[in-house]
C-alpha cells in the first residue's frame, strides 16, 4: 500500500477493533457474531471516509473485496438467527 490512506485505514480499524474489544471485555460480554458485527461497521465507516471520489487505488479495491466478503458473512450470521428463533 501506498499513500498515507492505505496505512490510515489499517491504524483507523485496528484502534477501532481495540475499542470493541475493550469495551466487550467490560462488559463481560465476549460473542464473536457481535464482534464480527462492529468491526465490520466500523471497517464500512472507514472504507467511506478513506476512499477518495476521483479515482480508485487498487488498495481500496481489494478493501471492498473484504468487505463484500464481510456482508455475505453478515447475511449468513443474520439467516442462522433468523432461523433459531423461527426454530423455537
Amino acid at each position: 500500500m501506498k499513500g498515507g490512506a492505505g496505512k490510515a485505514f489499517i491504524v483507523v480499524l485496528v484502534i477501532w477493533t481495540l475499542v470493541v474489544t475493550a469495551f466487550m471485555l467490560m462488559n463481560r460480554a465476549l460473542d464473536l457474531e457481535v464482534f464480527f458485527v462492529l468491526a465490520l461497521i466500523g471497517a464500512l465507516v472507514v472504507v467511506e471516509l478513506v476512499d477518495p471520489v476521483s479515482v480508485q487505488p487498487r488498495y481500496i479495491r481489494w478493501i471492498k473485496y473484504g468487505v463484500g466478503a464481510g456482508v455475505l458473512l453478515f447475511g449468513w450470521i443474520v439467516a442462522n438467527k433468523v432461523l433459531e428463533i423461527l426454530a423455537r
